[in-house]
């Protein structure tokens, strides 16, 4: 099986929004796992919410982010290569 992740990034403005966006991920039962990081960490440039997923999900979850992710920037991983998602600009 093929895993995922999906890294919604926010300014610290934003956080109360992201806060609430990863609740509403929690509630899809779409994720194994999700985390918020309120500040920058590693590689990333922002604070994220960092969401896993399976393959077999792919389209659901790009569905429903593209709907959910307000103005947040979005990058999808496979975790080798990382990826913009085309669309979510």
């Amino acid at each position: 099986m093929k895993y995922f992740h999906v890294h919604i990034y926010f300014d610290a403005k934003d956080l109360e929004l992201a806060c609430s966006l990863g609740e509403q991920a929690r509630l899809t039962n779409f994720f194994s796992n999700i985390q918020i990081c309120k500040s920058p960490i590693g590689p990333h440039p922002k604070g994220m919410i960092e969401m896993h997923f399976v393959e077999s999900s792919f389209a659901t979850i790009l569905n429903w982010v593209k709907l959910h992710r307000k103005e947040f920037s979005v990058l999808c991983s496979d975790g080798r290569v990382f990826s913009d998602v085309v669309g979510m600009r």
